[in-house]
């Protein structure tokens, strides 16, 4: 559900939905044009606000900082407003704006000009990516063993060293860092529950 309030005589529409799936469901009944979206991210909680000319719409179910279901939603959530973001981008930045009129995204002190293309807009430069035949190799083995397609395994992966990237800069330490402590801690939680060795 949702709940209407007027700040300024300008109408705010809070989504009160629980899930990101009933978020976006309501959401897709918006036909409104949007003309700029507020993606942010702090504390693990992301805010979503669309401003069109009616209303000024909030969301709060989607995730911007991982690859996952709810980031997955996050991106048609975007499409709908006729935005087409990889989903790459999005929790790359984790927090940006999107100026539909403007034309370009701003995430943190960059800008990225966007273009109408394909019924929606779009980054007018591609995001290329490169990969080392010796990584291509992990890539499709992990994803044979795991039964998930390279893409997931890809998308994991991202999305795991962006949440790396980001406790260590809220702690300010290096990322080996932490990979060392979750790596002793692992070793003293299995030698406390591995049987003695006789």
């Amino acid at each position: 559900m949702e709940r209407v309030e007027y700040v300024d005589r300008v109408k705010h529409v809070y989504s009160e939905y629980r899930t990101n799936d009933e978020e976006l469901a309501y959401a897709l009944t918006i036909e409104e044009e949007a003309e700029s979206i507020d993606v942010t991210t702090k504390d693990g909680v992301t805010n979503v606000t669309v401003f069109t000319q009616q209303a000024v719409y909030h969301f709060g179910t989607f995730r911007a900082d991982y690859i996952g279901h709810a980031s997955r939603a996050l991106v048609e959530l975007l499409q709908h407003f006729r935005v087409n973001l990889p989903i790459e981008f999005v929790v790359a930045h984790q927090t940006f704006h999107v100026y539909l009129t403007g034309e370009k995204i701003v995430a943190g002190e960059r800008e990225y000009p966007i273009a109408p293309r394909n019924e929606g807009y779009e980054l007018v430069e591609s995001v290329e990516w490169m990969m080392a035949s010796s990584v291509l190799d992990v890539v499709l083995r992990l994803a044979a063993e795991y039964e998930a397609t390279p893409e997931e395994i890809v998308e994991s992966a991202i999305g795991s060293f962006y949440s790396l990237l980001s406790i260590a800069e809220e702690y300010e330490v290096e990322p080996d860092t932490i990979i060392s402590m979750l790596t002793e801690t692992m070793k003293q939680e299995w030698s406390l529950t591995s049987p003695a060795m006789e």
